[in-house]
């Protein structure tokens, strides 16, 4: 008897399918394709060559050009991997279409807009919902920030835009630290390097600055935290060295930051993934309530960052 949970992919973008230049970047399909208690039994997309990429990657995986043809699968884990923008409404259409199954797996920040999001909330109102925040499954950085009497101050360093980027920290941060009590956006004097600068307070004097690069050619994600007794990182995309950041963007040279490999990179997007396998399996009060948990922080992110958003293009 096969005990696997059957998991369906709508949307073979970065995130849903991943890159080649990351074997183990952690998609949703190399999750799913790499897992021992889940099978990948569908995707779904309307671009011919990805389609074929799969198949070629696993004949055994079905391949469908429109939800409708959904109706003839069984499975059990819905991933949705689509543009923000266009969610909201496949969302409305699975649910109306009875497509949904019982847990449902969504890409940040699911929707720009809070209407949309109460009304995303309603729609799945039994269901299990999990948004990628992967950060917030790992064990390792859940041990650090759990912590949080400990915390002096921070910095977030950051490509691409608020709502898509800067949000992952911004929602880890509510869920440890809870509200944010203030924020103020600085003009920074680094505008050569910067898009944004920013700096969110929370309670006990505990204080985030974001930084926000523009003009790079490459992804930047990452983080230093100041804590009583020590220093901690979270890494994210470093795919240029250490002293090629230091030489361009010399802004960086006040931070200890360390170059992020691609093993390590690789490391990492294989140790989430085993994170979020065992937890999608699971039907857990504990999991469940922590979902709901992150799908308000993921709202108050969203609403905090539009706001700034929109004090910085007033500067």
């Amino acid at each position: 008897m096969n005990l696997k949970k059957r998991a369906v992919i709508i949307g073979l973008g970065k995130i849903g399918l991943g890159e080649k230049k990351f074997k183990n970047f952690n998609s949703h399909f190399s999750l799913y394709n790499n897992s021992t208690h889940i099978d990948l039994v569908a995707v779904v997309d309307v671009d011919k060559k990805k389609l074929s990429l799969v198949k070629n990657l696993n004949k055994n995986i079905q391949i469908l050009k429109s939800i409708n043809e959904l109706k003839k699968i069984k499975y059990d884990i819905l991933s949705i991997c689509i543009p923000t923008p266009k969610t909201y409404k496949l969302i409305k259409d699975l649910s109306q279409n009875n497509l949904l199954p019982k847990t449902v797996f969504l890409e940040k920040p699911i929707s720009y807009n809070l209407k949309e999001l109460i009304k995303i909330k309603k729609i799945l109102i039994n269901k299990n919902i999990f948004i990628n925040y992967t950060r917030l499954w790992d064990p390792k950085i859940y041990k650090f920030f759990i912590k949080k009497k400990f915390f002096i101050h921070g910095n977030v360093l950051f490509t691409k835009n608020l709502l898509n980027s800067a949000i992952h920290m911004v929602v880890l941060l509510i869920y440890f630290f809870g509200d944010i009590k203030r924020f103020t956006c600085n003009n920074s004097n680094m505008q050569k390097y910067l898009e944004c600068e920013f700096t969110l307070y929370f309670k006990n004097n505990f204080q985030v600055k974001f930084l926000g690069f523009k003009n790079l050619k490459y992804e930047l994600f990452e983080s230093n935290f100041l804590r009583k007794n020590d220093n901690i990182q979270i890494k994210g995309f470093g795919n240029i060295s250490f002293k090629e950041k230091i030489k361009k963007y010399p802004y960086l040279n006040n931070y200890n930051y360390l170059h992020l490999d691609k093993k390590s990179i690789n490391e990492t997007f294989i140790n989430s993934n085993k994170y979020l396998e065992k937890f999608l399996i699971k039907d857990s009060l504990i999991i469940k309530q922590k979902n709901k948990k992150i799908f308000k922080c993921n709202m108050k992110a969203i609403k905090i960052l539009k706001i700034i958003n929109n004090e910085i293009t007033k500067l």
